[in-house]
């Protein structure tokens, strides 16, 4: 399937059936977000997401993800679930509510712990097994599912880990199986102050995807997925920043935010797992946490940097205030030696 490239405001994007079905029951949870009355509807994080889930670029990610989910629960009717990087979204909640089997898996302990602690399938009518854990080390038998859900989880694993979180999916997944994923995209972006060279084909830690760190990451997983450079849109590569603003700038007023733009877009896709899976070698391994490691390691030292100037832009701004104030003290005591 072909890359689908989230770059236009339209608000009946997340419109249709299965897409209207979810948003009626993340109403729920904003509902009770706003209404307070309950310890876990006070969560902070379920409170923050409450909003950010009606953004018109999530709309948009969620709508693609609930239809394609949609398609293929009519082609093969109850499946087996795993939702990656679930957080407090109830999309794992309204597919188990669909009558499947639903795993759903949350990186941060401490948001697990919120999962596990809260009356969240009984709210939501569902039966969601849920389980600490991360993409790249799933704790999962072979062939397991049937479909993986990974909605804006990609850009946040360690480059170099991202690869190797697209084979673990693979692994638990049926041959056949389906991954539906969306992630964040941008156009490439100058270097900022304090940035060394760093190589087109990488991606920074924490950064959306470029068109060159896509076609890289295709490249890899290939092996895995029935996916191809030429499976991305045209439009990503001539994406330009003033779309990016126009985009969120026009979806400010849906969405209810004060800020204008936000810096990415989304992208999403369906891949279909081959019916044979190479191993992960060591060698593989290897370079992918070596390339993990040079990303982390770059932004420590941009972050480094940027305190260091801070540093010294503050001590700057010490001196020019000291030496103000001294200049006001001469000023003064010259006054008063002219005063009669």
């Amino acid at each position: 399937m072909k890359f689908e490239l989230f770059s236009r405001f339209d608000p009946g994007h997340a419109t249709g059936s299965a897409a209207q079905e979810f948003y009626d029951l993340l109403e729920r949870m904003r509902e009770a977000a706003r209404a307070s009355a309950t310890a876990w509807s006070t969560h902070p994080t379920l409170q923050q997401y409450a909003g950010v889930c009606f953004w018109m670029m999530r709309r948009m990610e969620y709508g693609f993800t609930a239809g394609h989910f949609a398609k293929l629960e009519a082609e093969r009717g109850k499946m087996r679930v795993l939702d990656a990087g679930c957080g407090v979204v109830p999309l794992c909640n309204w597919m188990s509510r669909r009558g499947h089997d639903v795993t759903a898996l949350e990186p941060l302990p401490e948001e697990f712990r919120f999962l596990t602690t809260s009356p969240l399938n009984e709210f939501y009518g569902s039966q969601v097994t849920y389980m600490n854990g991360r993409c790249e080390q799933l704790p999962f038998a072979d062939s397991s599912f049937d479909v993986v859900t990974c909605v804006s989880v990609l850009e946040r694993i360690v480059p170099g880990n991202d690869r190797w979180a697209f084979h673990e999916m693979a692994r638990v997944l049926k041959p056949g199986g389906r991954l539906i994923i969306t992630f964040d995209v941008a156009p490439p972006r100058p270097p900022q102050p304090g940035e060394g060279p760093w190589p087109a084909d990488m991606r920074r830690f924490d950064e959306p995807f470029e068109p060159a760190t896509l076609e890289s990451l295709i490249r890899q997983i290939a092996p895995w997925f029935a996916v191809s450079p030429d499976d991305i849109p045209g439009g990503f590569y001539q994406l330009t920043w003033e779309q990016v603003h126009d985009f969120w700038a026009d979806a400010q007023k849906v969405d209810g935010r004060d800020t204008a733009w936000r810096e990415y877009l989304a992208m999403g896709t369906v891949l279909e797992r081959h019916e044979s899976l190479p191993a992960f070698s060591p060698s593989d391994v290897s370079s992918a946490l070596l390339e993990g490691q040079a990303a982390l390691m770059e932004r420590l030292s941009f972050y480094q940097q940027v305190a260091a100037l801070r540093q010294s832009d503050r001590e700057r701004l010490l001196r020019t205030v000291g030496e103000q104030k001294e200049n006001i003290r001469d000023l003064k005591k010259a006054a008063k030696r002219r005063l009669p």
